[in-house]
């Protein structure tokens, strides 16, 4: 693979893992997901903090962004640029931004999109350990899962993870 081929380096370490860690495929895929996530933690742990304080100033925001918006319909540059100056330092004062937010997606998009190349690379390949290297119902883990319980479980994890989020948002509130 190329020097600008993520997925391949990805395979590349998922196959080192394997062969001197020994761990069964399935083992290794996990064990390199779980590392991914905890790596992101610190971000997903800032992202919900910078989302609990916009949430706070909520109410205080609108009011200006109603302020620009007026000034905008009446052509007012200067009022708009007092505004929009108004509402930097609000988030200046507390800390958040709603451009942060942005943060998370634009960083965990990529990593994950390399993840499921870098696995779809290797179910493509010759990789005949693959065929065995599940476990329970996915012994096969070139094949999909027939009962659909994998993605259903990826789901639910997901809902609960917002959910949580969410919930904690609503508390700092």
């Amino acid at each position: 693979h190329g020097m600008f081929n993520f997925a391949g380096w990805l395979r590349d370490a998922l196959e080192i893992i394997h062969v001197n860690a020994g761990l069964p495929w399935w083992g290794t895929i996990a064990l390199a997901a779980g590392v991914m996530r905890l790596a992101l933690f610190p971000l997903v742990a800032r992202m919900n903090g910078n989302n609990a304080r916009m949430q706070v100033i909520a109410p205080q925001q609108q009011v200006i962004m109603a302020k620009i918006q007026d000034a905008s319909k009446r052509g007012d540059k200067g009022a708009q640029m007092i505004y929009s100056q108004e509402l930097r330092k609000l988030w200046e004062k507390n800390n958040c931004s709603p451009f942060r937010t942005m943060l998370l997606p634009m960083v965990q998009v990529p990593l994950f999109m390399t993840f499921f190349f870098a696995i779809r690379g290797m179910t493509a390949l010759p990789v005949p350990q693959l065929k065995e290297g599940g476990l329970l119902w996915f012994t096969d883990l070139v094949a999909a899962d027939p009962y659909y319980i994998l993605p259903t479980t990826s789901m639910l994890l997901t809902l609960a993870v917002i959910e949580v989020s969410q919930l904690s948002i609503v508390e700092a509130h």
